[in-house]
């Protein structure tokens, strides 16, 4: 006598095939035939013969439903396919089971692969009823992986993927060991040192040294570390090298007074000046980096304060007596020149000029009543004001400077590029 399956128009052939599958998970094969192998093929008989996806091998059909026998069911067996076909004008439904809990169970054991940084890659499939609640979180779920005895290497969450169907929801789940993947490294931007950057998933692995940059992107959940460092000592001089450069020499300026060369005599107040020039001279060049921006400071060669000055005079009086009238002129005139960048090596000088400017005969060779003669007289000085030495400026010391912010760490440490020019 034939044996009926969930209904009495499935009828078994022979015994069912069961597999056993990992983590005590079964599949049960059933090849049955139907009441009416000529018509339950048709569409409007399908539900007489076709279980629904998902439902349980021991559950009774809606249509002729039978319960199964004492000891016959298994646990959570339910439907993932079905199908017919015809054997020696026999009408044939398979129906195929596995074992589907309202948890999940893997599949199989952890497939372990390695990146090519000798990170480790571990996939887990695992299969459970449909619509069974998945609740893992990519970047946060971790698993430990343990090959045999070796110590259990943690690995977190990286992606996932769930397939559904209307009997199963299976999830493939991969798990990648957090470690650095990429390592570069470039001349820095600090001369004589070298950025290491290092990337890094799961957890920031940060090069040493000083830590100049820091990035993190999170895709699903699961993040990405970018750390930069120099990982050489940044500050202090980082380059020498001699270069000419064009400075100034103060000029001098002399009030003095010359003698003049005619037969009346006398002398004159005149300014010799040596005015300022320029020369080159050979400067160390330096290339620094220090944390703090380098303050003012007094250059050489610097003729910023050296100035001077002079006011020259002329006064002039001639007094010219007639036979009838006495007649008098005179005259003033002054000048001022500036000098910048010389100072005085004599502020002031005076001259005189004095002579006979007309000269007067008696009306007759016996006449003693002719007038004095006229008379001239000329007066010059120099009068000069400001520096009255090169102080303040020397050949020795620092002839320019400039600096510039070169970068910020982390920390918020600025470091400045500093150059100068020193003899």
């Amino acid at each position: 006598m034939a044996v009926s399956h969930r209904t009495n128009r499935l009828k078994l052939i022979g015994t069912p095939a069961v597999e056993q599958l990992q983590n005590g998970r079964y599949q049960l094969t059933v090849n049955c035939t139907t009441m009416n192998s000529r018509e339950d093929w048709y569409s409007a008989n399908k539900a007489r013969v076709f279980p629904d996806f998902g439902s349980l091998e021991s559950a009774e059909m809606s249509i002729d439903g039978l319960a199964p026998r004492t000891g016959e069911a298994y646990t959570d067996m339910r439907l993932v396919s079905v199908q017919s076909s015809t054997q020696q004008g026999q009408y044939i439904v398979t129906l195929v089971y596995q074992t589907l809990g309202d948890s999940f169970v893997q599949i199989k054991d952890d497939t372990v692969t390695y990146t090519e940084n000798g990170l480790r890659r571990v996939t887990r499939e695992s299969i459970a009823k449909a619509g069974t609640d998945f609740q893992k979180t990519v970047g946060t779920t971790s698993i430990n992986s343990q090959i045999d005895t070796e110590t259990a290497v943690q690995c977190f969450l990286s992606s996932y993927e769930i397939d559904d169907t209307d009997s199963y929801r299976e999830v493939t789940e991969i798990y990648v060991e957090p470690g650095e993947i990429q390592t570069s490294t470039k001349p820095g931007t600090v001369s004589g040192t070298t950025e290491v950057t290092i990337v890094s998933t799961g957890t920031a692995v940060v090069p040493s040294g000083t830590l100049i940059f820091s990035s993190e992107t999170e895709k699903q959940g699961y993040s990405t570390f970018t750390r930069t460092s120099i990982n050489q000592t940044i500050t202090g001089d980082k380059q020498t090298y001699k270069d000419v450069v064009l400075v100034d020499v103060p000029g001098e300026v002399k009030c003095t007074t010359e003698l003049g060369t005619t037969g009346a005599g006398g002398t004159v107040a005149i300014v010799e000046v040596k005015p300022r020039r320029s020369k080159r001279v050979s400067a160390t060049v330096t290339i620094s980096v220090l944390t703090t921006s380098p303050g003012a400071i007094t250059p050489a060669y610097n003729l910023g304060d050296i100035s001077c000055s002079v006011t020259t005079k002329r006064e002039s009086f001639n007094i010219s007596p007639g036979f009838a009238e006495t007649n008098q002129n005179y005259s003033l005139s002054a000048n001022t020149q500036t000098y910048p960048g010389c100072f005085l090596t004599a502020s002031s000088s005076e001259g005189k000029v004095e002579y006979d400017s007309k000269i007067f005969a008696a009306r007759d060779a016996t006449s003693e009543d002719a007038p004095p003669n006229a008379k001239s007289v000329v007066t010059t000085s120099c009068v000069g004001s400001g520096s009255t030495s090169s102080s303040g400026w020397s050949e020795t010391g620092i002839l320019k400077r400039k600096s510039r912010p070169l970068l910020t760490d982390l920390n918020g440490t600025t470091y400045y590029e500093v150059i100068t020019w020193s003899v």
